[in-house]
């Protein structure tokens, strides 16, 4: 028996399996056809984008190496806070799944449209996907607050592990709602091709505020292993609103900008005249 090794490995192969069939996909499916004709390395393109995902890379850092500290700090409530902790992030997990696709659909929606610069779609392609991912976050915070308990029962039938989880079900319920908001307009601004500013609102919640506050939420203000995530609440809150603000002064100076000639937008109006 590998034990634990052996979930290593059967991670990595999975993964590597998952980029060979990307591989081959783009190398032999009829779709990718235009996108393998050009085979020289543009490095012009190459830089522009080491510049626009080296902050996203960034991001991704900062956001998990947070929680990995969150992790830590719980562990010194003991094995039992701990394994209440895996518990609600295993569900946690699961349940942030919907939220990261759309944002990823509506970076991809954001970017089509900004190409086009048919700036009039930014704002409700981006509400219409918040929208989205608040309807189901809300859902599910209500299930967490409501049945924190019983979908703990579920995965462990340890009564102390039980106790534990269904206390930070409550602080994740909320804090569900405010990573949805951030996600959503993170993946927003990705198709403006604005990561620079969000990476650093990011590094801001989740470093200055949302791991300082929780820890004086868990150890000063008597919430346990729930403070730490308490903590993050109001720092994605916050981070939430700060992208938000930032995505309507993006769009606003793109409807400011008058659109190209070659434009999508230019033509339609150049049709119209």
């Amino acid at each position: 028996m590998l034990g634990l090794t052996g979930a290593g490995i059967a991670s990595f192969l999975a993964e590597a399996l998952a980029l060979l069939a990307a591989v081959a996909w783009w190398r032999w499916a009829p779709s990718q056809r235009r996108l393998r004709l050009r085979r020289k390395v543009d490095f012009a393109e190459v830089r522009s984008t080491a510049v626009e995902g080296a902050p996203l890379g960034a991001m991704y850092v900062v956001e998990t190496a947070s929680i990995g500290v969150a992790t830590l700090l719980i562990g010194a409530f003991g094995t039992v806070a701990l394994a209440g902790n895996q518990v609600a992030q295993s569900v946690g997990g699961v349940l942030y799944m919907l939220p990261l696709g759309v944002a990823g659909a509506v970076a991809i929606r954001v970017a089509q449209e900004r190409g086009a610069e048919n700036t009039a779609a930014l704002r409700p392609i981006a509400y219409a996907a918040l929208s989205v991912a608040m309807v189901w976050l809300v859902g599910a915070a209500l299930v967490l607050a409501l049945q924190g308990a019983t979908i703990a029962r579920l995965i462990t039938d340890d009564p102390e592990v039980v106790v534990v989880a269904t206390a930070i079900f409550l602080a994740f319920a909320p804090m569900q709602i405010s990573d949805g908001v951030q996600s959503a307009m993170l993946g927003a601004l990705r198709g403006l091709s604005d990561t620079a500013w969000p990476a650093a609102v990011s590094a801001i919640a989740y470093w200055l505020v949302a791991l300082p506050l929780g820890y004086a939420l868990a150890h000063w203000g008597g919430l346990g292993p729930a403070g730490i995530w308490a903590g993050f609440i109001l720092a994605l809150g916050g981070a939430g609103a700060a992208l938000v603000w930032r995505f309507q002064r993006q769009t606003r100076a793109l409807a400011a900008t008058p659109p190209s000639r070659g434009s999508v937008t230019a033509k339609r109006v150049t049709r119209r005249l």
